[in-house]
């Protein structure tokens, strides 16, 4: 009956109330006083009417909240064109509601060249997470990273990588693949030696006794009285001292 203000209080079950659809929009909840009082004074519409209510409250929404984890790749190292990279991550939901995330994956290059290289939707329900991943192949060489981003909600970069040229199979390949240092020095070894070997066989003199060396000196071949042609049966001996007949004694007149 008198006064300047009447207490009020109440009590309201929004969540039987609201409808579910409305949980995932942004609401309101508005507060006006209309009608009037015991003693019969109406109730004063100024600040107090649908567009200009007495109180307003911001109810909180429900929609999902992603988080990015730390992006892996695995191999984190050594890298070469046309190797194959296993890109993982974790997408979680810490929001009240169910979601889906547009994720897209993007290479970024040392000279600020960007080539999106993976894009798709993934749903993860409130308070869970989901694994990502992504098979990664390298097609250029050089220093490098992805970045991973959701479209309206958080990103995340990867460790910097840097790729080195297509690996070269066979003999080639695996001379390639030693450490450098290393593959110097077995080269240095390799060459000392050779050199070490060339040289001592080009200074190295073998001596022999006089009377060895004679002895293993090749002899001429002997001739044979087999290896002479023989003489013909019907060839008589010629000249003065060819006769056949015996020679007479110094007494006897050989002109006889």
């Amino acid at each position: 009956m008198s006064g300047s203000s009447i207490p009020v209080r109440t009590t309201l079950n929004l969540d039987e109330l609201m409808l579910p659809v409305f949980r995932t929009k942004a609401v309101e909840l508005r507060i006006w006083v209309s009608g009037e009082d015991r003693a019969g004074h109406e109730i004063d519409s100024i600040f107090n009417d649908v567009d200009a209510p007495l109180r307003v409250w911001r109810l909180e929404q429900r929609v999902p909240e992603f988080n990015i984890a730390e992006i892996e790749l695995k191999p984190g190292s050594g890298l070469h064109q046309g190797d194959v990279v296993e890109v993982a991550t974790l997408v979680s939901n810490t929001g009240l509601a169910d979601g889906e995330a547009n994720i897209v994956l993007e290479l970024v290059e040392s000279s600020g060249a960007r080539t999106r290289i993976d894009a798709r939707v993934v749903s993860v329900q409130s308070g869970e997470q989901v694994l990502y991943q992504f098979l990664w192949k390298p097609g250029r060489d050089g220093t490098q990273w992805l970045e991973m981003s959701i479209i309206n909600g958080p990103h995340a970069q990867s460790p910097t990588v840097f790729v080195d040229e297509p690996r070269v199979d066979g003999v080639l390949g695996t001379i390639g693949s030693v450490n450098p240092v290393l593959l110097g020095v077995v080269v240095l070894l390799v060459a000392g030696l050779l050199g070490l070997l060339v040289f001592g066989l080009r200074h190295e003199e073998v001596t022999m006794p006089k009377e060895a060396a004679l002895a293993s000196s090749p002899s001429p071949p002997a001739k044979t009285l087999a290896s002479l042609p023989p003489m013909a049966a019907d060839e008589a001996p010629s000249g003065p001292y060819g006769d056949s007949s015996s020679v007479g004694s110094p007494g006897e007149n050989p002109y006889q």
